[in-house]
């Protein structure tokens, strides 16, 4: 079932959307929204649909220990961020885009 909202309700949406300082480790977000949540990262539109990116999901205290070993300078005051959040998401994309890959995407 596709709900459609409108243009008014998505700027309210955005207007009212609020940036974490801090999460909870006891709070966990459960596999049912993460899967929702990731399936539309997944269809978020792009550029002739390249989709020039790839995203990276750390959910274990390991994982996540191993993100922040990468935290240096200027990032080190968000290692707490990615110790207690539910989940850490890394989103890597290219910088290029090649023929190969483009033939790719164009003939999925």
């Amino acid at each position: 079932m596709t709900t459609a909202i409108s243009a008014q309700t998505a700027l309210e949406l955005i207007q009212t959307r609020y940036t974490c300082k801090a999460y909870d480790a006891t709070k966990k977000i459960d596999d049912a929204t993460l899967h929702t949540l990731l399936e539309m990262l997944r269809l978020a539109p792009s550029s002739i649909n390249i989709q020039p990116w790839q995203l990276l999901v750390a959910g274990s205290d390991d994982a996540k220990a191993t993100i922040t070993t990468a935290m240096t300078g200027g990032d080190a005051h968000n290692v707490p961020k990615v110790q207690n959040a539910s989940h850490t998401l890394i989103l890597c994309t290219r910088t290029t885009i090649d023929d190969t890959h483009l033939t790719a995407v164009l003939h999925a």
